[in-house]
C-alpha cells in the first residue's frame, strides 16, 4: 500500500467510527443507579450496584433525546422571515411539545402510584434475582416519584 492509500484508508474508518458513534448512543437507555461504596463514595451507572453497595435510588425515566447540532442558517436580508414562522409548523411544533409533555407527566404518575400503591419494590439483581428495597430506599423512590410528577405536570411550567 501507499501512503496515500493509507492516510485514505485511515480517513474512511475515521469516519464511518463518527458516523456509528451516535447510533451507539442512542441505542442506551434504562435505568440509572445512585450507591455508595463502603467508603461513603457516590457512583452512577447503568448496572446495580455490587452487593457490598448501597443503593440509593433508581431512576427509570427514558434518556432525553440526542440533540442533533445543525449548521447556523444562512443569512438574509429579508428580516420578516425571521419574525414570522409559517403558522402550519408552529403549531405541529406545539402540538408535538404538548404531546411529548402529556407522556412524560403519563409515565411520572404511573411510576409515583407503583412507588405509593406497593408494598414491597424491588430491582433487578445482577443474576436477574429480585433485590427488595429497604424501607429508606422505597422511601426514596416515592420522594422522586412525588418529585417527577410535580415537575413534569405542572401546569404551565416545562421542565
Amino acid at each position: 500500500m501507499t501512503p496515500s492509500s493509507i492516510r485514505a484508508a485511515s480517513l474512511a474508518l475515521g469516519l464511518a467510527s463518527l458516523v456509528c458513534l451516535p447510533s451507539h448512543a442512542q441505542q442506551t437507555s434504562g435505568a440509572v443507579y445512585k450507591w455508595a461504596d463502603g467508603q461513603g463514595g457516590v457512583h452512577y451507572t447503568d448496572r446495580p450496584p455490587p452487593t457490598d453497595g448501597k443503593l440509593i435510588s433508581i431512576d427509570n425515566r427514558a434518556p432525553a433525546p440526542a440533540t442533533v447540532s445543525r449548521p447556523a442558517p444562512a443569512a438574509t436580508s429579508d428580516s420578516s422571515a425571521k419574525a414570522s414562522p409559517d403558522p402550519r409548523l408552529r403549531s405541529a411544533v406545539d402540538a408535538d411539545v404538548s404531546a411529548a409533555n402529556a407522556e412524560q407527566c403519563k409515565q411520572a404518575q404511573e411510576r409515583y402510584q407503583n412507588a405509593i400503591r406497593s408494598r414491597r419494590l424491588f430491582k433487578n439483581g445482577a443474576n436477574n434475582e429480585r433485590v427488595y428495597l429497604s424501607n429508606d430506599e422505597v422511601d426514596q423512590e416515592r420522594m422522586d416519584g412525588k418529585h417527577d410528577v410535580d415537575l413534569y405536570c405542572a401546569k404551565g411550567d416545562t421542565p
